[in-house]
């Protein structure tokens, strides 16, 4: 270990053991990334994938949050415009009925979202448990 006068640092090199003043703090927390910055962040990650240790840790800092109000608004909204909108056809009554969302329309017709989306993926032409036809609107 060094013990220079004129470094703040004692190991050369390394910020092992500094702390940082709480301006600095807030310089760093409210910097605004360019779009550059992310994509460059975004390609160091690529690849990556955390560890169990550490999504257990993340899951645990989470758990318990309560959201304001107004991001459970936002939240609805931004899945509001990821769904895809279905129409499913019922072979046996002859009615043809259109849901905003597979979610929405597999909780109406009690069974699992994934097997609608498989059936549409798959481009499925027969209908499912001889009923239902299920296909993008």
């Amino acid at each position: 270990m060094l013990n220079p006068e004129y470094n703040i640092l004692k190991w050369a090199g390394s910020s092992l053991g500094y702390t940082h003043n709480e301006k600095s703090i807030v310089k760093m927390r409210d910097r605004k990334c360019t779009e550059e910055t992310r994509s460059k962040i975004s390609i160091a990650r690529l690849g990556k994938s955390l560890s169990e240790e550490t999504r257990l840790k993340m899951a645990l800092a989470k758990k318990g949050k309560i959201h304001k109000d107004e991001t459970i608004i936002k939240f609805k909204i931004a899945a509001a415009s990821r769904a895809q909108k279905i129409s499913v056809f019922d072979v046996v009554n002859n009615k043809k009925i259109e849901y905003d969302s597979i979610a929405t329309a597999a909780k109406s017709l009690e069974i699992k979202p994934a097997i609608i989306l498989n059936y549409i993926n798959r481009n499925q032409i027969k209908p499912y448990k001889k009923r239902y036809i299920f296909s993008k609107v």
